[in-house]
């Protein structure tokens, strides 16, 4: 099975998959930013 892709939780680093909402560590919202632009 392959790994999925995870963003880490600005907050309290805590790793949720990709398509995460919010931080399930935290309850953080999480939001995407575009690694050329920094468009979210």
């Amino acid at each position: 099975m392959r790994e999925g892709i995870r963003v880490q939780c600005p907050k309290c680093q805590f790793e949720a998959p990709e398509d995460s909402i919010f931080c399930g560590g935290c309850g953080t919202q999480l939001t995407i930013s575009c690694s050329n632009c920094g468009s979210t």
